[in-house]
This record gives structure tokens, C-alpha cells and sequence, in this order.
């Protein structure tokens, strides 16, 4: 689980996808996370999203109520990290 500025970060926080004129397209939610992976005090927060229909060249993501993010189909499909620095 996140804690302070991440404490919304944890097991089954919603991730949705949309299409690129906004239309939520499917959703998915966080795995565990494993402290620690990248450097210094971070977490790796797995997520998997079926039932993405293709055809789109890009697709936003947006993980529990954090700011929309934009990423290319493949990008997404060969994996992406997404940092979330403290602010």
C-alpha cells in the first residue's frame, strides 16, 4: 500500500482506458506492489487491462482518481512505467 501523497496506491485501486475522444473503453485495477525495485523509496505496482479494443493509435489511462495519461498502443503493450515523483 502507498503511503502519504500515494496512500491512494494500493491492491484493486481501478485503472480505467479511453478511447482518444475520452470514451472509457475498459477497466482493470492494481495488483500488489513490490517496495523498492526502481531507486530509492519506490514501488512497482503491476496492473493488467483486458478487453481493450484495438485501432486507436493512442489511449489514455487514468490509475484511481491520479491525472489522465496518454500512451501509445505500443507502448502499452510492451509495458510501461509510469513515475509518480513526490511533489
Amino acid at each position: 500500500m502507498g503511503i502519504d501523497a500515494f496512500a491512494d496506491l494500493r491492491p484493486g485501486t481501478p485503472v480505467r482506458v479511453f478511447d482518444p475522444s475520452g470514451s472509457p473503453l475498459a477497466q482493470g485495477r492494481l495488483k500488489a506492489g513490490t517496495a523498492g525495485k526502481v531507486v530509492g523509496n519506490s514501488c512497482t505496482w503491476p496492473l493488467e487491462v483486458h478487453g481493450v479494443p484495438g485501432g486507436a493509435n493512442q489511449y489514455g489511462f487514468r490509475i484511481g482518481n491520479r491525472a489522465e495519461l496518454t500512451k501509445t498502443r505500443e507502448e502499452l503493450e510492451s509495458g510501461v512505467d509510469l513515475p509518480f515523483g513526490s511533489q
